[in-house]
């Protein structure tokens, strides 16, 4: 049940800058879908890179805690991601 929850949080951080970045009006509707595909699309990608590999997720024979914490933290860094895409939108000059 926890990790339902958990995945229900991470998509919503993931999904609200997508749905902010479809809202703002002043930018044409392609560049504005096509930010807020990347912005959506691209942490849940990163994510899963991170977890391809053995030693950021647990699975290679000698894995020390160290690179197993590290593959966490930049799992939980990518939650920032769209996040960063969304501040570049909003702060862009409009034409």
């Amino acid at each position: 049940m926890f990790r339902i929850v958990v995945a229900v949080v991470a998509v919503a951080l993931i999904a609200l800058p997508s749905i902010l970045i479809c809202l703002r009006w002043r930018v044409d509707l392609p560049l504005r879908l096509l930010l807020a595909g990347t912005a959506f699309v691209l942490p849940l990608m990163m994510i899963w890179g991170i977890h391809l590999v053995p030693s950021f997720n647990g699975q290679a024979p000698e894995n020390p805690s160290f690179w197993r914490g590290i593959g966490i933290l930049l799992s939980t860094a990518t939650l920032i991601v769209p996040w960063l895409i969304y501040t570049v939108v909003r702060d862009r000059p409009l034409p």
